[in-house]
């Protein structure tokens, strides 16, 4: 996989993706065909432990313990054709 670095946010892959959320690191989950932090925002951080807003009146939330509930839900509401069809992990760089 090629390495791409978005604003200190670096790419990694689902396996080391659920190994850091499961440590607690929060992981930013963007569908793949488009770049985190761009003008339609469909980025998403996820951390274990946290409250996840089911939509953005940032009221209506469902606790979140494991990594697949979290991808398999991001899957469904934001990848598409043309968004992309599965979420790309990214955590911040270290250094």
């Amino acid at each position: 996989m090629r390495r791409y670095v978005i604003d200190g946010w670096v790419r990694i892959d689902k396996r080391r993706a659920r190994k850091l959320y499961d440590q607690g690191r929060p992981v930013l989950l963007c569908p793949v065909n488009m770049r985190p932090f761009g003008p339609w925002r469909m980025e998403y951080m996820a951390q274990k432990g946290t409250y996840a807003p089911i939509v953005n009146d940032w009221e209506t939330v469902v606790p979140r313990s494991k990594f697949d509930d979290v991808v398999n839900s991001f899957t469904y509401y934001n990848c598409n054709a043309e968004t992309g069809r599965f979420p790309a992990y990214y955590v911040k760089e270290e250094g």
